[in-house]
């Protein structure tokens, strides 16, 4: 995609019901420090992916965003969820606040829920992200979110991609420079016997939950 010049944008979304992303695999905490550290690259790979893109970016986030997805949410140039989405555990926001219209709230029993996690299990929320958090707000849905970024699309791509590159690239430095330390910090907390002993409790929830069902 990004070496096609007829490709000007794209939206990140989920084709399950009521979620657009659940999270990180906790069983991936549990595999040792060095299976959990090569995990933990490719997430950061993959938000470097989407961050320095040069399409126009947006995230449709239709339903609970927890934790990587809250993460992905982030790295999209855009990003739009129901309004009267609540912040979930360990969140350090609340709701993406965008003053765009709004979709209607989905007819479920539950409203979205959207934020961080990981302090909940005993993982601190990393440097990297704590500085996004202080740069981004935004709100709402897949048609909606198209009709946005067709606007976009119909400015100068040159120009557009260069400002894009710009506003992006102090934060892309700070990222990838963190790199070796980020890793090896998240794998130090992940390995710790308290969040461990979290993880574990988790999983056997997860577990027994879906023998229910």
């Amino acid at each position: 995609m990004e070496e096609d010049q007829t490709i000007r944008a794209a939206v990140l979304k989920s084709d399950l019901k009521s979620i657009f992303c659940a999270g990180i695999d906790f069983s991936e905490f549990m595999k040792g420090p060095e299976s959990f550290a090569a995990y933990w690259r490719t997430i950061r790979k993959v938000f470097d992916t989407i961050y320095s893109s040069r399409l126009n970016t947006a995230a449709s986030m239709h339903g609970h965003s927890l934790g990587l997805g809250c993460v992905l949410g982030m790295a999209c140039q855009d990003r739009f969820m129901i309004r009267g989405a609540a912040p979930g555990v360990g969140s350090l926001f609340g709701s993406l606040g965008h003053d765009g219209a709004a979709a209607p709230p989905p007819p479920t029993s539950k409203p979205p829920t959207i934020g961080l996690n990981e302090v909940a299990v005993g993982v601190p929320v990393p440097e990297w992200l704590v500085e996004l958090f202080g740069m981004i707000t935004s709100e709402e849905m897949d048609a909606f979110v198209i009709r946005y970024l067709e606007g976009r699309n119909t400015v100068p791509r040159e120009a557009q991609v260069e400002t894009m590159r710009v506003i992006r690239r102090r934060f892309l430095e700070q990222f990838r420079a963190m790199e070796e330390a980020d890793v090896a910090n998240i794998t130090r907390y992940v390995q710790a016997e308290e969040a461990q002993a979290v993880l574990r409790e988790s999983m056997a929830k997860l577990a027994s939950k879906a023998r229910r069902a």
